[in-house]
């Protein structure tokens, strides 16, 4: 239409003829269309859950190795094993037991290194005996450097138990002498003496000269020295706990383990108690084992009291009885020792007394 020349324009088809029209919409959604995938939908956020290690294989799930041998798991195998175990006696039941704890620490191998003073009350009651026996079954059984060292000042005898035919080797005074020389194993090799399951000997002075000139200064500079190239020394002390003498006072006083050795005699047992209660109130730190030597194989109604005795007052420490072998005081005395060649209660007593000790050592 026109108005006065100006034309007007005609309003769409369908637009709002109205002010106050609401206002266009979104076109709907068309019903066809595909919507998202449930399954590619991003869900709920999970926080990790603990991280689970894979399953190790170990050579027992595989394979059952018995004295370097491949056993299968038959029926024959288990009735032979049936066999055998009814057929063994329990003293070799715990000699075999003892034999896979001593193999068992040998793989766990050595945590530290170890210094024991082996001493007791009086002599003749075979401190060097199982000093030198006890000795060769750490070296066999740990398959590490064990040493002895001969400390009892008074002509200690053990370098007369070693083999004859071997070297002599030196003395401690003279490794003493020689300490600024010795940096390496090779160099202190030739002081020591072989022991015949593969324990080393340091053997003590030779006179009087040199005994009486030896300090508890010279001995703690040889001991830091020795512990440089062998993780296990035994200090073969004296009689007596040092309370006028100053080499077993200062041993007491560095070991690591103190084992105190005495006889199944009334006597021997009462001194044997005065020295534990010394080294329990000096050393309360350290373990002390009380080693009842020299026991008869059938011990009468006195003996056995004094090792119910010993057995009491070892609750709070370690307690081992050794029989009475003249096949091991014959050995050490030829210089020969073996210790598979003892009587089988020997060999577990001693092998009780080795697992006892280095249980506390090994990793």
């Amino acid at each position: 239409m026109l108005s006065g020349g100006r034309s007007t324009p005609e309003p769409e088809a369908g637009a709002a003829r109205e002010t106050g029209a609401a206002p266009e919409s979104s076109p709907p959604l068309d019903a066809g269309a595909p919507g998202p995938d449930p399954q590619t939908a991003p869900g709920p956020e999970i926080p990790p859950g603990p991280e689970i290690p894979p399953e190790e294989l170990l050579p027992a799930d595989v394979y059952r190795i018995v004295d370097g041998r491949e056993q299968h798991d038959t029926p024959w195998r288990r009735f032979n094993a049936g066999v055998r175990d009814l057929l063994t006696s329990p003293p070799a039941k715990e000699e075999e037991r003892l034999d896979r704890e001593l193999q068992q620490l040998r793989i766990r191998g050595l945590g530290r290194g170890v210094t024991v003073a082996l001493g007791s009350i009086k002599g003749g009651v075979g401190k060097t005996t199982l000093t030198l026996a006890l000795a060769d079954m750490l070296a066999d059984a740990l398959r590490c450097g064990v040493l002895v060292v001969d400390a009892d000042l008074e002509w200690g005898t053990a370098a007369d138990s070693t083999p004859q035919d071997g070297g002599r080797g030196g003395t401690l005074t003279d490794v003493l002498a020689a300490r600024d020389r010795i940096v390496s194993p090779g160099d202190l090799a030739p002081f020591l003496v072989a022991l015949p399951g593969g324990a080393q000997l340091l053997a003590g002075p030779t006179t009087p000269h040199e005994i009486e000139q030896l300090t508890a200064q010279d001995m703690q500079s040889l001991l830091e020295l020795l512990q440089r190239f062998f993780p296990v020394i035994l200090l073969d002390l004296s009689p007596g706990i040092g309370l006028r003498g100053t080499i077993p006072r200062w041993a007491f006083g560095v070991a690591d383990e103190i084992v105190a050795i005495a006889t199944p005699t009334r006597g021997s047992l009462r001194r044997a108690g005065r020295m534990l209660a010394y080294l329990t109130e000096h050393r309360p730190e350290v373990p002390i084992t009380l080693a009842l030597n020299m026991v008869p194989r059938r011990p009468d109604e006195s003996v056995r009291k004094i090792i119910e005795v010993a057995e009491r007052n070892g609750a709070t420490r370690r307690y081992a009885a050794i029989p009475r072998d003249d096949g091991l005081l014959r050995q050490l005395d030829a210089g020969l020792l073996d210790l598979q060649a003892l009587d089988q209660p020997t060999r577990i007593a001693i092998k009780t007394l080795a697992v006892g000790l280095a249980s506390g050592w090994c990793r």
